[in-house]
């Protein structure tokens, strides 16, 4: 549940520090800015990540045995708390991505707003 919250967290964090971000450096310093600046910083973290994570492979023995040719998925799409994190995070995505296209249709017919407020 720990880690639950904190993706859930980090998607609301995302939300709500992603739009004001994207439109104050869309109006500031033009329509790339927004896609130039996150690209430079998933660089920078990817960096960052290949500096310092350990990316040597421990073998160890695992609780899940896969036979020779067989799928890797099915026992995680088996595990009864992977599939209940998959739903948290898809019911919450999911609200967000239908409320988005409708929301200035929305405001265009019940509050009438100037172009440039929407």
């Amino acid at each position: 549940s720990k880690i639950m919250g904190t993706i859930l967290g980090s998607i609301a964090v995302g939300v709500l520090i992603g739009y004001p971000f994207g439109g104050i450096t869309y109006d500031l310093l033009g329509k790339a800015a927004p896609f130039h600046i996150l690209s430079v910083l998933c660089l920078f973290t990817l960096i960052m990540q290949l500096a310092t994570l350990d990316l040597t492979v421990r073998h160890h023995s695992s609780s899940i045995v896969v036979e020779d040719g067989g799928s890797r998925w099915w026992p995680l799409l088996t595990n009864r708390l992977i599939l209940i994190i998959v739903g948290a995070i898809w019911i919450s995505t999911s609200a967000m991505s239908i409320l988005e296209p409708c929301l200035p249709l929305w405001m265009m017919s019940m509050l009438h707003p100037k172009k440039w407020q929407l």
